[in-house]
């Protein structure tokens, strides 16, 4: 089952229409749509997390299922965020300028 199926799943689950699902998310219907018929969608985590609170989850892992979430972890972590945040280069300091 590829990740668009598995969030298809969750809101029909929810009995949600795409256009519910959507207004509820905070996202547009079209953008619902596309994510749910891709294999590998490439999700804002911003709507990865109002997709979890729209369908009452209670983590994103409930939400992509284990193997879906480690490859988002591992995407987002090789591209440097960290925690929910940008890595920045260890000589910076708290503004940006070097420490």
């Amino acid at each position: 089952m590829h990740l668009g199926q598995v969030l298809r799943g969750h809101r029909e689950r929810a009995k949600l229409t795409q256009e519910q699902a959507a207004v509820r998310a905070g996202i547009t219907r079209g953008a619902l749509a596309a994510l749910e018929k891709k294999q590998f969608p490439d999700p804002h985590l911003s709507t990865l997390l109002a997709l979890m609170l729209t369908y009452r989850l209670g983590s994103l892992e409930a939400l992509l299922g284990p193997s879906h979430s480690e490859v988002l972890a591992a995407t987002w972590h090789a591209q440097g965020w960290q925690g929910g945040k940008p890595s920045a280069p260890e000589a910076r300091g708290p503004w940006g300028q070097g420490s």
